[in-house]
């Protein structure tokens, strides 16, 4: 299918050559129920200068927080940390954040299909890296943790690039800032990357970053397994 031919499949925008796609799947739902705490991420070209922006989302099954009653609210507390180390096992840059989390009632503190999505930003060159991210509780100093090897090419010039693709569970017009937020659109990722019954509509996103301007027609295949 060539860039610029609009189905009910693909929007694009020929600055950087954004796509969203959307297929409907026939997948067996598939949640892990082995963690509670999920990594997904994503490196797009940053509009000026030479980095990208990598997108670190994150998934909190919410039985996996500890929650204190405060008058009618039940509250969790956590933080996140992230850090991008390169082959030589050197930081490069690193943020935390944290974030409070409330629920009306206690059978929603043990649900498990209760959950909260977020993201936080790392900004890199292109390169190697080994990503630690760290979950902890603040209510009850419990962590979860986990490493992802990223990878970013090189942006030589003359040479077509496509980033990396962020899956989706839903999409929606943006009324506002969001960190969710592409192309003016809300894309809150699929960081489980899991499709089925509950979510049966394949989303993602990606850009095509031409290697001249105005960036040609391109013919594009896509090819969708199953992963037992």
């Amino acid at each position: 299918m060539k860039t610029g031919f609009i189905l009910s499949l693909f929007c694009l925008w020929m600055m950087t050559a954004p796509f969203l796609a959307l297929a409907q799947t026939d997948f067996g739902y598939q949640e892990e129920k082995e963690s509670l705490f999920f990594v997904d991420f994503a490196a797009f070209r940053e509009d000026t200068g030479e980095k990208f922006r990598v997108e670190i989302y994150y998934k909190i099954l919410t039985q996996g927080l500890t929650f204190i009653k405060a008058e009618d609210k039940f509250n969790a507390s956590y933080e996140i940390q992230i850090f991008a180390f390169n082959k030589i096992n050197k930081e490069q840059t690193g943020t935390s954040m944290e974030e409070d989390y409330s629920v009306n009632t206690y059978e929603e503190t043990r649900s498990p299909s209760n959950f909260l999505i977020n993201q936080t930003n790392l900004s890199l060159y292109s390169g190697r890296y080994k990503l630690r991210i760290k979950m902890i509780d603040r209510n009850s100093g419990s962590a979860f943790d986990t490493e992802k090897d990223l990878s970013i090419p090189s942006r030589g010039k003359g040479k077509m690039l496509f980033s990396d693709i962020e899956f989706i569970r839903q999409l929606s017009d943006s009324t506002s800032a969001s960190r969710f937020n592409q192309k003016g659109k809300d894309a809150i990722p699929s960081v489980t990357r899991s499709y089925g019954d509950t979510d049966p509509t394949l989303l993602f996103y990606y850009e095509i970053y031409p290697e001249a301007q105005p960036p040609r027609p391109y013919l594009l295949r896509y090819d969708v397994g199953h992963l037992a």
